[in-house]
């Protein structure tokens, strides 16, 4: 039955909408010819909730060099990354991307922005991996450190840009616009029970079934995210001056998240890979307005799954824009599994939470672009269900 289910979703359904003209030039590694330096003073550490610097550094350096992108933060260095740029003719923006492990236990992504050089501004992601032991099982930690870089006067500092977005907090939205859309591939008839869900800061996620019980034997399970463009779309302060974000400059940069049977019996949940005996690949959906496709990510040190009673998924290198190449919106995403549980006759209890990092450029106009990471973290309410056989 599962694999009918899966089968199904790769029949595509496409349906181009009507946009807004958006121009623009992705991978245009030549735009800044073979070589070119951005170099920062006004480098920084800060919370990823009050946006307060916590640690300056002295020197950040951006070199850009035969398609390949080095970066050196006081000796720490990301070295050969392949970058993409991306340039939005309408606005006059360009941003550039790279990412990479620096050593065996530290990764790096970078966004860099600008109109002109002289106004580049952007965020590091510094991601360290430590390896723990719990209770006789070793555990991956991963800790970020978010590092902000600009010009030594900045148009408007980090903590006001993002104050002046979560003070336009349009989200006015109802269950009824996140639940499955018809467009999304056959998903309103395979997962149209929603167990839970969460509306949080700048994300919504919900828990879907395709019961409102679950079978003994094999389930399947259903997070789904989609981005609150309400509370992204724009920036305001208290005079009024306003920021647009660029959407097909803007994107889901990561997601983690966990799927945990926590009392009654517990469900052992296996995300869906290529192979269960060899797993090389994990995939997830995607929903654009009116087209659904899936994209598969390499497991290893960057992207991985865990099975069990507490799944996991985590997606560092995720890259999910906002407006995709046909000037569509991105509706929502999904991370799939199925779940094997014994128990009928008994209540279950299920709990979810996730992290997601977006990337978000904001045009203003008569101020320089500029770009902000923000980081969502939230709980979906735990819920209960029968065990039934089947």
């Amino acid at each position: 039955m599962i694999r009918k289910l899966l089968a199904s979703f790769l029949v595509l359904s496409v349906v181009l909408v009507p946009q807004l003209a958006v121009t623009s030039s992705a991978d245009a590694k030549t735009a800044l010819g073979t070589e070119e330096t951005f170099t920062f003073t006004n480098v920084y550490e800060y919370d990823s909730n009050s946006y307060k610097k916590k640690t300056n550094y002295d020197t950040l350096k951006v070199t850009l060099q035969n398609e390949l992108m080095d970066i050196d933060l006081d000796g720490t260095s990301l070295t050969k990354a392949a970058y993409t740029m991306n340039k939005n003719e309408t606005t006059g923006t360009t941003l550039i991307s790279a990412s990479g492990n620096i050593d065996q236990n530290r990764y790096a992504s970078i966004r860099l922005v600008f109109d002109e050089k002289e106004n580049a501004n952007g965020n590091i992601i510094l991601t360290t991996s430590k390896k723990i032991n719990i209770d006789g099982e070793i555990k991956v930690i991963e800790t970020d450190k978010l590092i902000r870089f600009a010009p030594v006067n900045e148009p408007v500092d980090l903590e006001s840009l993002v104050n002046g977005i979560r003070s336009n907090d349009q989200n006015t939205g109802t269950y009824s616009e996140y639940g499955p859309l018809a467009s999304e591939v056959a998903l309103a008839s395979q997962m149209p029970v929603v167990k839970s869900y969460k509306y949080s800061t700048y994300m919504y996620g919900g828990v879907f079934w395709n019961t409102n019980y679950i079978a003994t034997g094999s389930s399947p399970m259903q997070l789904k995210f989609s981005p609150l463009m309400g509370n992204l779309y724009y920036w305001k302060n208290s005079n009024g001056k306003q920021g647009t974000i660029i959407k097909d400059q803007s994107m889901i940069i990561s997601t983690s998240a966990n799927y945990s049977f926590t009392s009654g019996p517990i469900g052992l949940t296996y995300p869906i890979v290529d192979n269960p005996n060899n797993p090389k690949n994990v995939t997830i959906k995607l929903s654009y307005k009116g087209a659904g496709v899936g994209v598969t990510f390499p497991l290893g040190s960057n992207n991985s799954i865990s099975n069990g009673s507490n799944a996991s998924w985590k997606l560092n290198k995720q890259y999910t824009d906002f407006l995709n190449k046909n000037g569509s919106d991105l509706d929502a995403y999904y991370l799939e599994g199925t779940t094997n549980i014994t128990g009928a006759g008994k209540t279950t209890s299920v709990s979810s939470s996730a992290t997601v990092k977006i990337g978000a450029l904001y045009y203003f106009g008569d101020i320089p672009a500029q770009d902000v990471i923000f980081t969502d973290s939230f709980t979906i309410p735990s819920f209960t269900a029968s065990v039934v056989s089947e």
